[in-house]
């Protein structure tokens, strides 16, 4: 059996002896410091110290200098969904989603885009940032109702923005986009 430590309320003048070591249990008091149990008054030693992030509930860790909670490694806040119809120009149609607010990181993960009225000559699923279209998925055109889906997780960071890009599009198609995915906030 492994030393016994016990988390909570005070306790006064315990200890527990374990193959012949005797051990203090470690407790927490109301104002939330660390108290080692022991024969100070009332039993406790009062470490003088306030309770170290890394043991309060949650996740903690050293972000800009400063011990604080951590958002989770893979949770989310909020969902991501956003649905576009447009009345195509002729030619090329960029389809934007929002961008990303400052202090999120968006996890795309998926989008789905379709031409309902004449065939495109192609499709492209990307991510802009910078400037750039970092191209996720591409598919040739066909018929009309030639869709595109692209499944999977793209992160995303402040400013980055999800795109759809129809090429070879007749004035007036109704071009139809779904972005979904979630956000995750840096800054807890």
């Amino acid at each position: 059996m492994g030393p016994v430590i016990l988390l909570g309320a005070e306790a006064t003048g315990l200890t527990v002896v374990i193959d012949g070591v005797t051990y203090r249990p470690v407790a927490v008091d109301s104002s939330g410091r660390l108290i080692i149990v022991g024969p100070g008054t009332g039993g406790a030693l009062d470490v003088a110290q306030a309770t170290p992030d890394s043991l309060r509930v949650g996740v903690y860790g050293r972000y800009s200098g400063a011990w604080q909670r951590q958002p989770l490694a893979f949770g989310f806040s909020a969902g991501y969904f956003q649905f576009d119809s447009t009345a195509a120009a002729a030619g090329t149609n960029t389809i934007g989603g929002t961008a990303v607010p400052a202090n999120t990181l968006r996890v795309l993960t998926g989008v789905h885009g379709v031409d309902q009225t004449s065939a495109v000559t192609r499709l492209t699923v990307a991510v802009a940032n910078g400037g750039n279209n970092n191209r996720l998925k591409m598919n040739n055109g066909g018929a009309a109702f030639t869709h595109i889906d692209w499944q999977g997780q793209a992160f995303m960071l402040p400013g980055d923005i999800p795109r759809l890009i129809y090429e070879g599009c007749t004035l007036a198609d109704a071009l139809r986009t779904t972005f979904y995915g979630y956000d995750m906030l840096l800054n807890l």
